[in-house]
C-alpha cells in the first residue's frame, strides 16, 4: 500500500489557515463535519480546498442550503483581513477570494 502525501505551498496553507477561521465561527464540529463531507462525498482532502474552491463552495451549499452565504462570508471576510487580496470585498464569492488570495500569494 502506497501512501500519497500533499504538498500544500506556504500561500496555499495561509488560505486553509483563514478557511479554518472562518469555519472556527461555527464550532469545530461544524468544522470537522465539512472536512469530512468534502473528503467523503467528493473525494478531495482540506489541502486541496485552495485548489478547488469553487468544489468546497458547492460543498458548503449542499450542507447548509441558503446558510451556506453566511458560512462564505466568514471565510472570505478571514481572508480579506490576513491576506488582504487586492479587490476583494466582504460580499464578493468564496471562490473569488480564494481565487485572488492564491494568485496573489504565487507573485
Amino acid at each position: 500500500m502506497s501512501l500519497q502525501v500533499t504538498t500544500v505551498s506556504d500561500g496555499d496553507e495561509r488560505i486553509l489557515e483563514c478557511v479554518d477561521k472562518g469555519l472556527d465561527v461555527f464550532g469545530t464540529t461544524v468544522k470537522t463535519v465539512i472536512y469530512y463531507r468534502f473528503k467523503t462525498i467528493y473525494n478531495h482532502e482540506r489541502s486541496d480546498i485552495a485548489r478547488k474552491p469553487d468544489l468546497f463552495s458547492e460543498c458548503l451549499r449542499t450542507f447548509f442550503g441558503e446558510r451556506a452565504i453566511s458560512v462564505e462570508t466568514s471565510i472570505v471576510a478571514k481572508i480579506q483581513d490576513k491576506l488582504h487580496p487586492n479587490g476583494v470585498k466582504i460580499s464578493d464569492s468564496l471562490t473569488r477570494a480564494i481565487t485572488e488570495a492564491r494568485n496573489e500569494l504565487r507573485r
